[in-house]
């Protein structure tokens, strides 16, 4: 009966993993040589071996049917390193208590590339006990296995029994390049799921809908400004210059925690100087201008460098 669909599935609720249909990809769209801590994809960490560069990672249009996008994951063309290549994921404390003394699977759906110069792709739930640590900083393996890839989109699946004592939830992918890499020696990943229970049921997103899914990757990391936000962020009128003018924001979506925020790009200004970020928690924060004479101030980006990131991610 698990073969053919009817089946009893017990403490079933839904996907764990953010943006697992690839959907959200704040930070760009295309990565070159992501290393250990970079983010690519919402949600979806990425690094080579060592922090070895000759990585790239991009957004590209799936081919599998229900998915609009999926990540590229490739070897630089021309690259002869053979150091390995991974994808972490972490959830998050808050949500990977459910997984405890419970049985799970993880799936996704993958295809190799044309010039692939890997052999099986590994793959692997894991947890630990530590509180939201790094999407690497698992301790223990749950359950792995390997798949073959084809030039199509296969659908693979693990399953194991976490701990009652675990604290998070995590999963890794990996494959190991060899000789030299082709125009397309890369992995293709999309429609990642992990949910309770021994079988892979449908694809579903955590978020429920795009904006949901959204929503969710706005816990982890928001952006402010880029190309297409460039009307001020602030403006008024001040009487001489060093004053200061404050706008208190509220974000969208409360962060997870206090962020870290970084300005990036050179902003347009008008009788200001650069922005500045002021006061900061995770419900929101105050953008900043220092006037450099008298009248009206302003500030926009007006190009996709020009940017404030906040980032509260594991």
């Amino acid at each position: 009966s698990i073969s053919t669909g009817l089946r009893y599935q017990s403490a079933y609720n839904g996907n764990a993993i953010i943006n697992g249909g690839m959907d959200i990809w704040q930070r760009g769209t295309t990565f070159t040589n992501p290393t250990v801590a970079n983010y690519t994809a919402d949600r979806f960490m990425i690094n080579r071996s060592g922090d070895t560069s000759g990585a790239t990672v991009s957004r590209t249009t799936s081919s599998t049917t229900g998915f609009q996008y999926a990540m590229q994951w490739q070897r630089t063309a021309g690259n002869t390193g053979t150091q390995s290549m991974e994808i972490y994921y972490g959830l998050e404390s808050n949500d990977s208590y459910r997984f405890a003394g419970q049985t799970a699977t993880l799936s996704f759906y993958a295809k190799k590339g044309a010039n692939y110069s890997g052999g099986n792709l590994n793959y692997q739930i894991a947890s630990g006990t530590a509180t939201d640590a790094k999407p690497y900083g698992y301790t223990t393996t749950v359950a792995s296995t390997s798949a073959t890839l084809t030039t199509s989109y296969q659908r693979f699946s693990v399953t194991g029994t976490f701990a009652s004592n675990i604290t998070q939830a995590f999963f890794n992918v990996s494959w190991t390049p060899s000789g030299t890499a082709g125009a397309d020696d890369s992995v293709y990943i999309t429609g990642v799921q992990l949910e309770l229970g021994s079988v892979a049921t449908s694809f579903k997103r955590a978020g429920a809908t795009i904006q949901g899914e959204l929503a969710a990757c706005q816990r982890y990391y928001q952006v402010v400004g880029g190309a297409s936000n460039v009307f001020p962020i602030a403006s008024g009128y001040v009487s001489a210059a060093s004053q200061y003018l404050r706008y208190p924001i509220s974000f969208p979506v409360e962060l997870r925690t206090t962020p870290t925020a970084t300005k990036n790009g050179t902003w347009t200004v008008s009788n200001a100087a650069q922005p500045q970020i002021g006061m900061i928690s995770a419900k929101g924060w105050t953008f900043q201008l220092e006037s450099t004479a008298s009248g009206i101030i302003l500030a926009h980006p007006d190009s996709a460098d020009d940017t404030i990131t906040f980032s509260a991610e594991l």
